[in-house]
């Protein structure tokens, strides 16, 4: 979150930001009020399946045991003050 809000601090009007992010991002009270309430994303991108991320690029062992977490692109635009669009991709 900290990441995010220096990121956006950083941006000018209409500059966007974009996060690849577990969904349960959305999760969170202090998330919530310090992040989401006061900066909406304009949109988010969410996989219909499961993403494969490997830690230390290790995608062969990955693809044997699959992957559990759900991940999103998150896109702030700066000055948005509209309601998040969610998109599948």
């Amino acid at each position: 979150m900290e990441f995010i809000l220096h990121a956006l601090a950083l941006l000018e009007n209409g500059e966007r930001a974009v996060f690849f992010l577990k969904t349960s991002a959305l999760e969170g009270k202090k998330r919530y009020e310090r992040l989401f309430k006061p900066f909406s994303p304009k949109m988010i991108y969410q996989f219909k399946g499961r993403v494969i991320c490997a830690k230390n690029g290790d995608f062969e062992n990955m693809k044997k045991v699959g992957s559990a977490v759900s991940y999103a692109w998150f896109e702030w635009v700066k000055g948005y003050n509209g309601v998040t669009n969610i998109c599948w991709i």
